[in-house]
């Protein structure tokens, strides 16, 4: 049988790594780019609950949370 997306000629979404794990490594590097005290251990622990983030990263900077937050959104809404 053929696989879905297989007569479209995406065979990238069939065969290659899952979109998730592609935006996954974008938003990564996005917030180390914004944040470089933020570390892989920091945006595992938030497991992904954006105001355990915006609280972390707002301990560690001078930023406000409204900055944090604001640069937060432009990143997740840029890159999904």
């Amino acid at each position: 049988g053929r696989l879905a997306g297989e007569d479209a000629g995406d065979l990238d979404a069939i065969y290659g790594p899952p979109r998730a794990a592609i935006h996954a490594a974008e938003v990564r590097h996005q917030l180390m780019t914004a944040w470089p005290v933020l570390t892989d251990a920091d945006i595992l622990a938030s497991e992904g609950h954006i105001g355990a983030l915006t609280k972390l990263i707002c301990s560690r900077t001078d930023e406000s949370e409204y900055e944090v937050r604001t640069t937060l959104d432009g990143i997740l809404l840029t890159v999904v």
